[in-house]
């Protein structure tokens, strides 16, 4: 930004920590990165992104029993406390016949699998609704996000805040009010 070039030493006694952020880890492990960077003396950290089985909206995502498992392998081969699971965007949306649907659906399945790993943050936000996203659901008959009321969001915050309590786990909220 300030039109200056800098060299920054992306060497393990420079970098405290690689961040990873991604909806699907598996391209991750089948190809072993974070055992070459482990083994370089890399610490790695994983924010996972799981919150829905929705096709809608989550194209192209491998099925959820499968990211759960991901989540298992990244625990298992980088240790406890690697692993922080965001629920993130909260989606409400109207499809073709006019109804109703959210992607709170799956927050308890996911919640007691990320329980069975220790992870101990979950990080959420309300879907932002950005121009590229209506461009894209354009292409979708009929579908359609909703920006919840202020009073909605707050019900749906305190009952993931309960879910996320009662496993032993921390709620943090991402760019929200």
């Amino acid at each position: 930004f300030n039109g200056k070039t800098s060299m920054v030493p992306a060497i393990p006694d420079a970098v405290h920590t690689i961040a990873f952020w991604s909806k699907n880890f598996d391209p991750f492990l089948r190809g072993g990165y974070g055992q070459i960077l482990a083994k370089k003396g890399f610490h790695l950290f994983f924010n996972f992104t799981v919150n829905s089985t929705s096709s809608i909206l989550e194209p192209r995502l491998p099925p959820l029993d499968l990211r759960l498992d991901q989540a298992a392998a990244l625990r298992e081969a980088f240790g406890p406390g690697t692993v922080q699971w965001r629920f993130d965007p909260i989606c409400f949306y109207t499809v073709g016949d006019g109804s109703t649907h959210d992607n709170l659906a799956d927050l308890d399945a996911i919640a007691d699998r990320m329980e069975t790993l220790n992870v101990k943050r979950c990080i959420t936000s309300f879907m932002d609704h950005y121009t590229k996203i209506k461009k894209r659901t354009v292409a979708i008959p009929g579908f359609a996000f909703i920006d919840p009321s202020l009073e909605q969001k707050i019900e749906v915050l305190a009952h993931l805040k309960a879910a996320t309590q009662k496993r032993g786990m921390t709620l943090f909220a991402c760019c929200e009010k």
